[in-house]
């Protein structure tokens, strides 16, 4: 009798919380190429500077910071942000590289990347590696940047 009870009790709680499922099975080598079209995506859309178009590919309740610059939540401000960053610079070239993905689902990745920028301010061309990470979902619309955070190497001079 109490090996019953504590037998029903543990498949209540396995049901309960799902633990007792199977695991989704991913396709990781699917998932990676999508996620590396949907970064060539971004970085076309960036170095392009086409504001609605980088704006268009997070979700709209987005997450983005970076070398406390911004903190961002919205779409609107995000647009601002990058509106901004456009208006002053040109010549953008910025190449992302996958250093490490994790597929928690077949509709969520999330990234750790490297960076080399390039753009052209005030005259004078700046370049700089960076690192970010990402978390993004995929929905009916496609691949959404979630949350975002960036980071620059210190200055040196």
């Amino acid at each position: 009798m109490k090996t019953s009870f504590f037998l029903l009790l543990a498949i209540g709680v396995c049901l309960a919380f799902a633990s007792c499922a199977p695991p989704e099975r991913i396709n990781e080598e699917l998932l990676r190429s999508e996620i590396e079209a949907f970064l060539e995506e971004v970085a076309e859309h960036f170095n392009s500077e086409d504001l609605d178009a980088i704006v268009s590919l997070f979700a709209p309740d987005a997450l983005d910071f970076g070398d406390g610059q911004h903190i961002v939540a919205d779409q609107d401000s995000l647009k601002a942000v990058f509106a901004k960053h456009f208006e002053e610079a040109s010549e953008l070239n910025w190449k992302p590289e996958i250093v490490q993905v994790y597929f928690p689902s077949s509709s969520t990745a999330i990234m750790a990347l490297e960076w080399t920028y390039s753009f052209v301010q005030d005259g004078k061309t700046i370049e700089s590696p960076g690192l970010a990470t990402l978390y993004v979902v995929k929905g009916d619309a496609g691949w959404k940047i979630q949350h975002r955070h960036y980071s620059f190497p210190p200055q040196t001079e």
